[in-house]
């Protein structure tokens, strides 16, 4: 079972180390939050507002992150290896993942 956090207002909420393999957090508010070394294998953060977030070690392999704003989010090298979608998403540095 997964959580279904869709729309939810969690931002600046404290998940790091959480488990939230398959969690449904489309269109949630997670600025700020920290995700730090979270397991979100499969979870589908499509359309997320995930500004400013700390995402450092979190493994995000076959995630949706489509359309998911992760401007001035904190990340490291392996952070976006193997998510799933990153289509119409805002990248930290403020770009757009075309495709």
């Amino acid at each position: 079972n997964s959580a279904n956090l869709n729309q939810a207002n969690l931002g600046g909420a404290n998940f790091s180390k959480a488990e939230l393999r398959s969690a449904q957090l489309a269109s949630a508010d997670l600025r700020r939050a920290i995700l730090a070394k979270a397991q979100l294998t499969g979870a589908n953060l499509r359309g997320a507002d995930l500004r400013e977030a700390d995402l450092r070690g979190a493994i995000l392999t076959r995630a949706n992150l489509t359309g998911a704003n992760l401007e001035g989010a904190k990340v490291d090298a392996k952070t976006l290896i193997g998510v799933e979608s990153l289509i119409d998403a805002t990248l930290p540095d403020g770009s757009i993942q075309a495709e």
